[in-house]
């Protein structure tokens, strides 16, 4: 299967915070985990607010943060979903320090 990414992406396991709006209007915060990175996109696991594509979140780590724009969701079972996030074109990437060198050169 040829790989449609423009970059690399690293499997990690870092605990970020995420907050914004679920799909009922109603804010939220929370602590979720993010695998599978990469400088403008990841995968966070156990999201229990309800978000749908297109929403917007914010996501910290250690002392940064970004937005990024939800590209898609997977329900799970009591664990929370798996959200596929990209970095909106204006932000900094919040975990680029702890990705490997080769993944952080990325375009």
């Amino acid at each position: 299967m040829h790989e449609r990414r423009s970059e690399p992406r690293v499997r990690a396991v870092l605990w970020v915070d995420i907050s914004g709006v679920d799909v009922q209007r109603e804010p939220f915060s929370g602590r979720v985990i993010a695998i599978n990175l990469s400088r403008n996109s990841g995968l966070l696991w156990g999201v229990e607010p309800e978000l749908r594509s297109g929403d917007a979140i914010t996501v910290a780590f250690q002392e940064r943060k970004a937005r990024f724009q939800v590209v898609w969701t997977l329900e799970e079972n009591a664990i929370g979903a798996q959200v596929a996030i990209h970095r909106l074109a204006q932000e900094s990437c919040p975990w680029e320090e702890a990705l490997p060198a080769a993944a952080a050169a990325g375009p």
